[in-house]
């Protein structure tokens, strides 16, 4: 399976014997043991299968479906862990059944920093990612959202990727926000991927 930082996680059919709606999934490195990756939606059968928890858990037919709908965790691969409902699945360690991978593509390690000298037009370089030539936008904006966010003062235009005008801001701190493809489709939220800092120019 693969995913995008960014966008909703849907993981449908899977087969198996005996499954519910009530049975949970979670992302680990190795199943039954560590911790769930920061900034991923957690699923535990004591959460509703409604969604209310970032989480929609449904059956078609025989086969198990799960939508994560908020996914801005680190890209990286990782392993796919079951626990029944059966169980209580509130720990790792009840995750003990691994069933396969999970490819999530995007920034990583999830806290990035780049610096530009203000006055200068300044382009990224590319955004370290998983898988190393998975493509996506970034920028500067005063909340991590494409959609409606402005870029702060001295920012002239959302995107860095292919920035042409000079960056006036003052130096400081700002947040550096990505987005995989622009497909405003399957686009939940951007991700909050770092920090973008500018210095005063000479």
């Amino acid at each position: 399976f693969t995913c995008q930082v960014g966008s909703t996680c849907p993981l449908r059919a899977i087969s198996g014997e005996g499954l519910t709606a009530e049975d949970s999934v979670m992302l680990l490195d190795t199943c039954g043991a560590g911790k769930l990756p920061e900034r991923f939606p957690m699923d535990s059968n004591i959460t509703s299968t409604s969604g209310s928890s970032g989480t929609l858990r449904y059956m078609t037919g025989p086969y198990f479906n799960i939508i994560w709908q908020t996914v801005t965790a680190s890209g990286g691969r990782y392993r796919l862990c079951w626990c029944s409902s059966s169980a209580t699945c509130s720990t790792a360690e009840d995750f003990r059944l691994d069933f396969g991978t999970l490819t999530l593509a995007g920034p990583s390690p999830l806290l990035q920093l780049y610096t530009c000298t203000s006055g200068r037009v300044c382009t990224l370089p590319r955004v370290s990612t998983v898988p190393g030539d998975f493509v996506g936008e970034v920028a500067v904006l005063s909340t991590c959202s494409f959609q409606s966010a402005l870029p702060p003062a001295g920012f002239h235009g959302q995107l860095l990727t292919n920035a042409s005008s000079r960056i006036t801001a003052s130096g400081g701190y700002y947040t550096l926000c990505w987005n995989s493809a622009r497909d405003t489709s399957n686009i939940t939220v951007d991700a909050d991927i770092g920090v973008f800092q500018t210095a005063s120019g000479a």
